[in-house]
């Protein structure tokens, strides 16, 4: 490679390319190396772009070091500005995060409050079903035994009145008292059947409402739980 021309009249004069440094200019071409020849910078060096004149890379030589480390002090002030702005970005992404799992640590807790009072009431529930249970089944036995007795005491009866052996049961007096005792008898058992409707149908609506509120607490917790889940995602992806 020929050296470059040196201007010995002028004011002027370009080095060899060995002594240019490793420098380019923001278009891309090698910096080459100029020696001024002016009286108040004789001999002294700098730099500017290889192009015909058409950028603005311009640095005396003997102030390069200084430019440099000018730059390099730069450059780390402005690394510097970024990672404290980062850093100042992550604190308080993590005070956010820790508000936020503290909001849902509190929420967490009120539900598992609630839960437990809801698992408490389903225990107390579940002792006073069983409880109705025994209750309907005493009335069952109860009204099945009546009809039982009904039914045996009809029999009787009406043997008794279409046998015509004694004489008791041709007086009007007996029949009436037989007719008060049946028709007692069937009363009691139409009061006792009821009853017994009535109970079994409060048994089926205290069942059925405790049931639909332990639902309704675990479908807001299960929706609340989704919710917080995706904003979660949702911050997390931004």
């Amino acid at each position: 490679m020929e050296s470059p021309p040196s201007w010995r009249d002028g004011k002027a004069t370009m080095e060899s390319p060995s002594s240019i440094p490793t420098l380019k200019c923001a278009c891309g071409a090698s910096a080459t190396v100029q020696i001024s020849n002016t009286p108040r910078n004789p001999r002294r060096r700098w730099l500017q772009c290889g192009n015909s004149g058409c950028c603005f890379l311009w640095i005396w030589k003997d102030l390069l070091n200084e430019y440099a480390e000018e730059m390099v002090a730069y450059c780390h002030a402005g690394d510097y500005d970024h990672m404290q702005e980062t850093i100042d970005i992550l604190c308080q992404y993590l005070d956010d995060e820790k508000n936020e799992k503290a909001k849902i640590c509190e929420v967490l807790d009120a539900k598992e409050n609630e839960l437990k009072s809801t698992i408490e009431t389903l225990n107390q529930c579940r002792l006073e079903c069983l409880a109705m249970k025994k209750q309907l089944e005493e009335v069952k036995f109860s009204r099945a035994r009546l009809l039982y007795l009904t039914l045996v005491i009809t029999v009787l009866f009406a043997c008794l009145m279409f046998s015509g052996s004694t004489y008791a049961y041709n007086s009007t007096h007996i029949h009436e008292q037989h007719y008060w005792l049946i028709a007692a008898l069937l009363a009691k058992y139409l009061r006792d059947r009821a009853g017994y409707m009535s109970l079994q149908i409060g048994y089926y609506k205290f069942t059925g409402t405790r049931a639909l509120q332990v639902h309704h607490s675990h479908w807001q917790l299960a929706k609340y739980l989704e919710r917080r889940q995706l904003a979660l995602q949702s911050k997390i992806g931004r």
